[in-house]
């Protein structure tokens, strides 16, 4: 699916409305803007999906619903974007629970995957699994903001390479926005992890960590596993 301009797909569904994309590829070719955007509904599943060459968003999932709604991504990819591959964000007061597993971030200009709780009021949660961040600036991100929606970001048998900071969290209260690794390996990362403004990054101790990685900007906490 080639895009000439504006955005390639467009969700505005139903509040109760759960919605499921399989086997696409959206190609932007460097002119088309966000890949698939989702503004309503309760729900959004996509899989076996590719979106790259976007000038903005390979996939931007933007919460304004006052009821929780949930994202599901498997064994796609978002590669090449120039903003990000998959954006999460909360701009009201409904809650989101998103879950990537098996999924690329490969050669976004700015950020593989970010969650971004700084204008909503309720809590976003994203979790990763068997997935790649590869040769981003940032490979995953957390963001939030003091009063805002309480941010937490896990990461477990990922694989963070090649990507100029490979971990980034920043949020103007302390922990409120939070980024979890475990299992999972990183290497040849500028920086491998960057905290900032009260953001939190913490490992649970089990990961592998290559050859190449930069110092952390910021301290990485530890976290007991249950």
């Amino acid at each position: 699916m080639p895009v000439s301009s504006g955005n390639a797909i467009t969700i505005s569904a139903e509040p109760n409305d759960a919605v499921e994309l399989h086997g696409l590829t959206v190609d932007g070719s460097g002119v088309g803007n966000n890949g698939i955007v989702f503004t309503s509904g309760t729900s959004l599943i996509v899989v076996n999906c590719v979106v790259r060459d976007m000038t903005s968003i390979g996939l931007d999932f933007l919460s304004t619903a006052t009821t929780p709604q949930t994202l599901a991504v498997s064994n796609s990819y978002f590669n090449n974007n120039a903003v990000a591959g998959i954006k999460i964000a909360t701009e009201s007061s409904g809650a989101v629970n998103a879950a990537i597993d098996r999924t690329g971030f490969y050669g976004n200009l700015f950020i593989g995957l970010i969650a971004d709780g700084e204008f909503g009021a309720r809590a976003l949660n994203v979790a990763v699994t068997d997935s790649v961040a590869a040769h981003n600036n940032v490979g995953f991100a957390v963001q939030s903001a003091q009063g805002h929606s309480l941010t937490t970001f896990s990461v477990t048998h990922s694989l963070v390479e090649g990507n100029v900071t490979g971990f980034q969290s920043s949020g103007t209260g302390l922990g409120n926005a939070a980024m979890y690794f475990g299992q999972s390996t990183l290497t040849g990362n500028g920086t491998v992890a960057n905290n900032s403004a009260g953001g939190v990054i913490l490992s649970y101790s089990d990961n592998y960590l290559g050859a190449g990685n930069g110092l952390p900007q910021g301290t990485i906490g530890t976290i007991s596993k249950m």
